[in-house]
């Protein structure tokens, strides 16, 4: 048996691109996501809330050292009714529960 530690069991790094179950990735670089964005392919959430992205057909959310995929699907939803609420920035993005474009 093997003696009981008061430490804590060591954090594991975690890189960019680590999949989930699906197979999607759970993270992605700040240069990534930075690329994304100049191209089109990450749309903010609004103008002023630029930690929380649309990027290949998911939310994200920054942290120090990238961008995490939201992965609940109750969030996810509500998120996206929430950006069709906000602008046309996301209306090829996210649905509109109006029925618009």
């Amino acid at each position: 048996m093997k003696p009981h530690s008061d430490q804590p069991p060591a954090a594991t790094p975690t890189t960019a691109g680590t999949s989930a179950a699906g197979g999607q990735r759970l993270e992605v670089t700040h240069a990534e996501m930075n690329a994304a964005h100049v191209s089109g392919e990450a749309v903010p959430f609004t103008e002023t809330i630029l930690w929380l992205v649309r990027y290949d057909n998911s939310w994200w959310v920054v942290y120090d050292h990238g961008w995490l995929r939201i992965t609940d699907t109750l969030t996810a939803a509500d998120l996206d009714n929430r950006a069709s609420w906000t602008g046309p920035q996301h209306s090829g993005s996210v649905g509109d529960p109006h029925g618009e474009p």
